[in-house]
């Protein structure tokens, strides 16, 4: 990815602390206009799965950052309580939680993404509408799955 570039960063479970991480890093992102060294502009983070809502407050008010978590996810509702809950600090930023259904309960990737199609949520659309706006059709798209086993 060029230095300089507008990317958006979505990531699942350990991907979403990863995803936080890079967005929350002045050394990588550089929305806010500083920048030393290879950065790009995170203008999108979008952390599903995993209790990172502690992280919100290292993320540019100008990086557009959403915290997604399924109530009936054991996996994050166990981080939830070891970790203190903190509340976005930017107009930018929101955390949601969404009540998965039967079959949409644990921590599957495919939970988040159902709810993500289906959702009628104002902060989860407007997420997604200022997201499809800024890149559909322009540059380039890489996926990359990153296993932990």
């Amino acid at each position: 990815i060029p230095a300089g570039a507008e990317v958006m960063i979505m990531g699942h479970s350990f991907g979403a602390y990863t995803a936080m991480e890079l967005a929350g890093n002045p050394m990588f992102n550089s929305s806010d206009g500083e920048s030393a060294g290879y950065h790009v502009n995170v203008t999108h983070v979008l952390a599903a799965g995993a209790d990172t809502d502690w992280k919100l407050s290292e993320v540019p008010g100008s990086t557009a950052a959403l915290v997604l978590n399924n109530r009936l996810d054991l996996v994050v509702r166990g981080e939830d309580a070891l970790q203190g809950n903190a509340s976005p600090t930017h107009a930018n930023h929101a955390e949601v939680w969404f009540n998965g259904d039967f079959k949409g309960k644990g921590h599957h990737p495919d939970n988040y993404a159902t709810y993500l199609s289906d959702t009628r949520n104002p902060q989860v659309s407007s997420f997604l509408e200022t997201a499809a706006q800024r890149y559909a059709g322009q540059g380039e798209s890489f996926t990359r799955e990153v296993r932990d086993d």
